[in-house]
């Protein structure tokens, strides 16, 4: 191929091949009036081995690579350094529009890192549950005890944070009558937690459909309550756990939490039922 480099067997370039025999010749003898004594003999003897067809296969011979250099010089010489500037120019051209489009590029990166950042943060403010109680009771460490899956202290929580709603942290418990006119406002904000930070699997809401799904209505039933308490697993083997054996984790029982008025020592269902049926009915009334 014209142009190709010709190597010694240590791998250097030492010629570059030409076009045909007689036009490689003839190509460089006319340089030969400014070429030394030396270098117009090797021309001349080149092109009496071409003419008499002793080297027949341009590819096989190349022109000394010295020469070529010395070429190339006197070609710049002559007016391709002109050129030779023009193209630097345009490389050079190039490569600041490259840098200048690598440079957006990476603006317009950080610009859609950005963009996403804010979506989430706008998401997250979206999804948040409002804090708000008609009593001004604070649910900060409510929501973040359910954030963080601690069941059981968020369903102490739950049961202090309902007796202050009630003015009832005194007494400990809840009357028939706190409970039918138990705040909707803070009815609503506690199961909506329950249920936001359960994914669904527990809350005021989650177990007034399954009591329902069984039978259960507004009205007194006893065989609806026990089949409840078995199925959120507040009861087993036919009795009614103890508050300390119940299973404080998401991995078993839909609906086993809250369990409100949750005391050590307290036997979750008895006597509960009545209380569940008011619970149940001021669920309805919230729409909850």
């Amino acid at each position: 191929m014209s142009g190709a480099p010709v190597v010694d067997v240590r791998g250097e370039v030492v010629a570059v091949h030409g076009m045909s025999d007689v036009e490689v010749v003839q190509n460089f003898a006319s340089l030969q009036a400014s070429l030394s004594e030396s270098q117009r003999e090797t021309f001349q003897q080149a092109l009496e081995r071409v003419e008499n067809g002793v080297q027949r296969l341009t590819f096989s011979w190349g022109i000394p690579i010295n020469l070529f250099r010395e070429y190339r010089g006197r070609a710049i010489a002559l007016g391709g350094e002109k050129q030779e500037i023009e193209l630097q120019q345009q490389l050079e051209e190039e490569r600041r529009k490259r840098e200048e489009a690598e440079r957006r590029l990476r603006e317009l990166e950080t610009e859609r890192q950005k963009q996403i950042q804010e979506a989430e943060k706008q998401k997250q403010v979206e999804n948040e549950i409002p804090l708000v109680s008609a009593q001004g009771v604070d649910y900060t460490k409510l929501r973040d005890l359910l954030a963080a899956g601690n069941w059981k202290e968020a369903d102490l929580e739950t049961n202090r944070v309902m007796l202050k709603v009630a003015g009832r942290e005194s007494e400990g418990w809840l009357t028939y009558v706190d409970v039918y006119n138990f705040s909707c406002q803070d009815l609503g904000t506690i199961d909506k937690l329950w249920v936001k930070y359960s994914n669904g699997k527990f809350g005021f809401s989650v177990q007034k459909q399954i009591y329902q799904s069984l039978g259960g209505t507004k009205e007194y039933d006893s065989e609806a309550w026990q089949a409840f308490g078995d199925k959120v697993g507040w009861r087993k083997g036919e009795k009614w756990l103890n508050y300390s054996d119940l299973t404080f984790d998401d991995q078993h029982y839909t609906g086993h939490l809250p369990r409100r008025n949750g005391r050590e020592g307290w036997v979750v269902g008895s006597g509960d039922i009545f209380d569940w049926v008011f619970s149940l009915q001021r669920l309805v009334v919230c729409n909850i």
